[in-house]
């Protein structure tokens, strides 16, 4: 069994706060700047994007 190092222990924890702060930041974001009902308006532009390319091309 591998003895962990005090290296390898302080990496483990730095990436650990830097993936909570990028989980923080994103909520912030999502709190402040972006508009309540982005993820419906994001998926109504996913589907007219799908419809768009699945049309046939007149050729």
């Amino acid at each position: 069994m591998p003895v962990r190092t005090t290296k390898r222990v302080e990496k483990w924890f730095i990436l650990r706060d830097a993936f909570r702060l990028i989980e923080r930041m994103i909520q912030h974001l999502r709190a402040t700047i972006m508009p309540p009902n982005h993820v419906t308006t994001l998926k109504k532009l996913q589907e007219i994007q799908v419809e768009q390319i699945s049309l046939p091309l007149a050729g």
